[in-house]
């Protein structure tokens, strides 16, 4: 389990269940009856609804949270990427690249503080139309119901100005 506990005699049905983000997130929701005032148990029955298959009570309510999120995909590419906002004073975060002339630019981390270095202490200047080929992490994850894509430029092989390309 995501607490570390293990669960002894669960069917490959019942893992599945446990697995799937969607019915985690269904399951949540579903518990959150039981923070309503007045509302101590909640109680599950067969077809013939004659004893409780399973109990619920607002102990049980902390045990139903669904994962924040979960990673779908996570991969390390080298690209060349065109700079369209740097953070010229050499900090990490406040970088936008570009993939290609036509597409929209990200936001994208940069964590190689050689070339960080360079960027405070004017070793390179940036201008307009700068490219970077550069090893991105590329990482997108489900938080929810949706799908967020997070980049970060983990280094940065080689720095071409836009003279030069």
């Amino acid at each position: 389990m995501d607490d570390g506990g293990i669960i002894e005699d669960a069917t490959p049905e019942v893992l599945d269940l446990y697995e799937s983000l969607p019915v985690r997130f269904a399951v949540e929701s579903m518990s959150q009856v039981l923070n309503t005032d007045g509302i101590a148990l909640m109680e599950f029955f067969d077809s013939e609804g004659s004893d409780a298959l399973e109990r619920l009570t607002k102990e049980d309510v902390p045990s139903m949270k669904a994962p924040e999120s979960a990673v779908l995909l996570e991969k390390t590419e080298e690209m060349i990427l065109i700079i369209s906002a740097a953070n010229i004073s050499g900090e990490p975060s406040g970088w936008r690249f570009k993939n290609d002339e036509g597409a929209s630019d990200f936001p994208a981390d940069v964590f190689d503080s050689s070339f960080l270095d360079k960027i405070k202490n004017r070793q390179i200047y940036l201008s307009h139309g700068d490219m970077v080929r550069v090893n991105i992490q590329i990482q997108q994850s489900r938080p929810r119901r949706n799908l967020k894509t997070a980049c970060s430029v983990i280094r940065v092989l080689e720095f071409i100005p836009c003279e030069d390309a």
